[in-house]
């Protein structure tokens, strides 16, 4: 008998831990505990949301740079394409002025010159680029009329033209270099994209001697 009686208060021991341990179970989590996992839930996700934001905001910056560059690219290889086949280059700060007279200069901030197809003496066939505040615009009919070459959105910093040997018979083939420098902002996301293109180009048609 001293053997059973040994191991029957052992037995109700274990079951008297079982049962406690079930209690605790079934008791739940308590309010401290409740409050610490929604507090690591919380960080986590303003972690995890600032991180989202912060990719958010780097896509929309690369999505603006490419667009502002291909704006820029477009205008100015269009720019270059006439300018090269065309000729009587004019370079100047303002659009007065005979168009149709050959005129160097440096760092200016008109361009005009005839057409590939226009009528040399005329001057309401030049195709001119002029920046006028922050927005560059081009006119086909000597600055009659005129369109701004990028979208609304995009502000030119920068528009200035250096043009030599526009006369005849100074031994040097007519050439005007370019630069352009624009951005595309976005005020409300405080990003920024800014291109800087120079270009310099050299007049196809060969110059006349005099």
């Amino acid at each position: 008998m001293l053997v059973g009686e040994f191991i029957q208060p052992v037995h109700m021991n274990r079951l008297h831990a079982i049962i406690n341990n079930m209690n605790q179970l079934q008791r739940g989590y308590s309010v401290v505990e409740v409050i610490v996992a929604l507090t690591l839930f919380i960080t986590v996700v303003a972690i995890s949301s600032s991180t989202t934001l912060s990719i958010l905001d780097g896509n929309r910056s690369l999505i603006q740079s490419q667009d502002l560059f291909t704006n820029v690219e477009v205008a100015v290889d269009d720019l270059i394409r006439n300018l090269r086949s065309g000729d009587t280059y004019y370079c100047y700060h303002n659009m007065s002025g005979n168009l149709n007279s050959p005129r160097d200069c440096a760092g200016q901030s008109v361009l005009a010159f005839e057409s590939q197809n226009g009528v040399s003496g005329n001057s309401n066939d030049q195709i001119v680029y002029g920046l006028i505040g922050d927005k560059l615009y081009k006119s086909e009919d000597g600055g009659v009329t005129r369109v701004s070459v990028f979208q609304d959105d995009i502000v030119v910093q920068e528009f200035k033209v250096w043009v030599e040997g526009s006369s005849g018979g100074d031994l040097v083939q007519p050439r005007a270099k370019i630069l352009l420098i624009a951005e595309i902002a976005d005020t409300t996301k405080n990003i920024s994209s800014t291109a800087r293109y120079q270009a310099s180009v050299v007049q196809r048609i060969l110059d006349s001697d005099g």
